[in-house]
């Protein structure tokens, strides 16, 4: 059994007589124990985790961690990342996105350019705004409904990239990334990863209270050119000083991202040992 990293599961392997392999950057236990509230709301329940990962036969531990003191056997693995197999301006070309301009891609998920001042973002220089949306479910809802249908208006120096057209022209997410220059974002494991397997930039704000944020924050620019951007300067569209800023940084070398294969092959063997 393999897990991103559920203690329960380890668990019912360990009770199951199968072994067990975990995979991740960071534990739950860890995580509620930096709440001080969890004591008093669920007395146990880190032990109750510890315990169930201490079942655990193997943890590979990727960068960008915390927590892992249950597990008896850990091996750090390298960053495991979606890696692009196009270039940068194979999908530039593709999409008529200017070959010699930095491009940035505002990335928080399915909330877009949700609440930001759109109209000062376009007075940002230097820069075009790569702004992805899914059109078609845009035009069935109403986010987008003004007057006679829907539209929806960017600023002159955004370019709009409906989702489906990436896709359906046998495009992936990350070759989107790796063609940007910046991902403006809040940071998570995935994206910072994904960002440093493909050379790209991160502009980040402040995610809140999430006990990873501060680790994130730490060793992000081991692997990542990263910048800070709060979140009244993001909402109020005020992006051009730490874009600036990021731009004026050198990208960090010899960043190993290929922990997919590295992976693959422990659990390969683990599961063959006698």
């Amino acid at each position: 059994m393999v897990g991103d990293i559920p203690p329960l599961a380890f668990l019912a392997a360990h009770l199951a007589g199968r072994p067990s392999v975990a995979l991740g950057n960071f534990t739950w236990d860890w995580i509620y124990g930096e709440y001080a509230e969890t004591a008093a709301r669920a007395p146990g329940l880190v032990k109750t985790l510890g315990d169930a990962y201490a079942h655990t036969d193997l943890a590979l531990r990727l960068p960008l961690h915390a927590g892992f003191a249950p597990f008896r056997r850990v091996q750090d693995v390298p960053l495991v990342a979606r890696r692009s197999r196009r270039t940068p301006g194979e999908l530039r070309r593709y999409f008529g996105l200017p070959a010699d301009e930095v491009l940035v891609l505002p990335s928080f998920g399915g909330y877009g350019l949700r609440g930001i001042d759109i109209e000062a973002l376009g007075r940002v220089t230097g820069y075009t705004l790569v702004i992805t949306a899914d059109l078609g479910a845009a035009r069935r809802g109403s986010e987008m409904e003004t007057g006679t249908g829907p539209s929806l208006w960017l600023p002159g120096n955004a370019r709009l990239l409906d989702e489906r057209d990436l896709y359906a022209a046998g495009f992936l997410y990350e070759d989107l990334v790796a063609a940007v220059d910046v991902v403006a974002t809040k940071p998570g494991y995935s994206i910072i990863a994904e960002c440093a397997a493909n050379d790209t930039a991160v502009l980040y704000t402040s995610r809140g209270r999430f006990p990873e944020y501060d680790m994130l924050v730490r060793e992000m620019p081991r692997y990542v050119r990263a910048e800070f951007i709060s979140n009244e300067d993001l909402i109020g569209g005020v992006w051009q000083a730490p874009l600036d800023r990021l731009m004026r940084q050198s990208a960090p070398q010899g960043v190993d991202a290929n922990g997919a294969d590295v992976v693959a092959e422990a659990i390969s063997a683990w599961a063959t040992s006698p």
